[in-house]
């Protein structure tokens, strides 16, 4: 597959009452700090929409963003551009960011044994409806690719684990349950060594 726009959401425990936003001083502190390699950018406030995008921190290469979309609470890592050469480089890349981002979020002082993040709960969408459409064979070949991917780290502890985001509206995608005992520190390391 080319590689294109993606967003990936790692699905968290909310231990603590954890609103979005709780966020916006950690988000703000974070661009501060150029915490990550992104061009950090700006934080915006979409906490009043329900299930919608919650509270973003905006990059120029890519969006973070602690929401409740589908009800669910998690941080979910978009890569808008600058993507590298090949499809699973993209993964890696979007698992990493979005893995130190969690791994940053549960070490934040406000945050500590308020919220857990499980890596091996997660949903993955490509955002480009030209290049990926929601079809059959989209869908088989994100498949192929992310059996792929897993399996190079060594994740897939459940590979029937995979469920389609099917609807045509919808961007293309799966919803992943692949591995519940693989925890962040794990993911990780994996992903530091394999980079």
């Amino acid at each position: 597959m080319q590689p294109v726009s993606m967003r990936l959401k790692i699905y968290a425990n909310n231990l603590g009452k954890v609103t979005s936003k709780d966020c916006i001083p950690i988000f703000h502190k974070w661009i501060q700090e150029k915490r990550f390699a992104e061009t950090l950018i700006d934080v915006a406030d979409y906490s009043h929409v329900h299930d919608g995008p919650g509270v973003m921190l905006i990059a120029h290469e890519a969006d973070y963003a602690l929401n409740f979309t589908e009800g669910r609470l998690g941080l979910e890592y978009t890569r808008k551009r600058a993507f590298p050469e090949t499809f699973q480089k993209l993964l890696q890349q979007c698992f990493f960011q979005a893995v130190t981002a969690c791994c940053s979020l549960e070490d934040e002082p406000a945050m500590k044994n308020r919220i857990t993040f499980f890596p091996g709960d997660c949903s993955l969408q490509l955002r480009d409806r030209l290049l990926a459409a929601n079809m059959p064979a989209t869908r088989d070949a994100l498949k192929k690719e992310l059996l792929s991917f897993f399996s190079a780290f060594s994740w897939l502890a459940n590979p029937d684990g995979f469920v389609e985001i099917a609807e045509p509206k919808k961007l293309v995608g799966y919803y992943l349950q692949i591995n519940q005992g693989l925890s962040l520190k794990m993911a990780k390391e994996q992903l530091v060594k394999n980079n």
